[in-house]
Parts: C-alpha cells; structure tokens; sequence
C-alpha cells in the first residue's frame, strides 16, 4: 500500500509525493489538476480538542486525506498533534497525512495573510487530490474557529481555482 510522506528520509524537509512500500520509491502526482473531480474541501481545526476528538470529528467529515496547512507541523502544548506523530495516528484509522508547508501562514494574522508559496501550494493539493481520487480533503491547523485561521483563505483559494462554490459555515 502507498502512503503519503511528509519528510525525506533524512528528515530535512518536506517531500511532495507518495512512498511506496513495495517498491520504496518516491513516486510524484502527474496528472493536470484540471482533470480534478469535485472534491469536498473542509477544514478544522485542533485547538481545544484532544487526539480522539480531532480523529472523532475527521471521521464525521468522512475525511479520506488531512492536509496541514501550518508553517512548521509542531504543537508546543500537546506532542499528538506534532506532523510525524499525527501521520501515525491517522494512518491508524485509515486517513492519509501530508503536511504542505508551502501553505503555511507566514504572518499569524488573519488580516495579512503571507503563505509560504500560495500557487505552488495549491498545485500540490490539486495534484493529490486528483492522483488519489478523493471525495473530502479536510485542511488541518491549530485555530479552533476557522474565521480567525488562514485555512478558509486556502479553502477559498482551491475552490476558485477547481471552479467550485466555496463553503462558509455560519
């Protein structure tokens, strides 16, 4: 089975593609992001939750891959939600893990938001979402309310660029 990594073997970074075990190859999406199938974009958030409800709510979501939008895949207050540890967890129930560091919010606030490379970072959820045919993709960060987090600014940013309406929760 293929399993999306976030590092590189020699953990210096993020690599973008899947790494199969049978063949231990890092194999990167091909495919035009315009043969994008609609695709259900959600987000959520992990702050105030604890491991089991974060994975509880994904679940509702019918979440098949969890893209993390942070900077850095770090929490400081709770180890479970740090990038390598929560890939792991999430594998367990059977959800796919890529930290995209490109969208990362440089600025942490709402009102300037500075992704890290915004094109190069969509490209790269189009790409897999379009590779491993999934039905919901849910954006991943720390803010609990997504009004006051950057990833509806992503949310938003896929929506145009595929040609679906965006979602806002009231």
């Amino acid at each position: 089975m293929c399993q999306i990594c976030s590092m590189d073997e020699k953990g210096d970074g993020p690599v973008f593609g899947v790494f199969s075990a049978e063949t231990h190859e890092l194999n990167l999406p091909t495919q035009d992001p315009g043969d994008l199938k609609m695709v259900n974009f959600e987000t959520i958030g992990y702050g105030g939750r604890d491991n089991n409800s974060l994975i509880s709510a994904l679940k509702e979501m019918n979440a098949e891959a969890v893209i993390d939008v942070r900077h850095k895949p770090y929490c400081g207050w709770n180890r479970n939600f740090c990038g390598e540890v929560l890939k792991d967890k999430l594998a367990a129930e059977g959800i796919d893990y890529l930290w995209i560091s490109d969208l990362g919010n440089m600025t942490r606030d709402i009102n300037k938001i500075k992704l890290v490379n915004e094109a190069r970072g969509i490209e790269k959820v189009l790409s897999v979402a379009t590779q491993y045919e999934y039905d919901t993709v849910v954006l991943l960060c720390a803010e609990a309310d997504e009004k006051k987090c950057h990833r509806s600014y992503v949310r938003d940013k896929l929506a145009a660029a595929v040609n679906l309406p965006s979602f806002h929760p009231v």
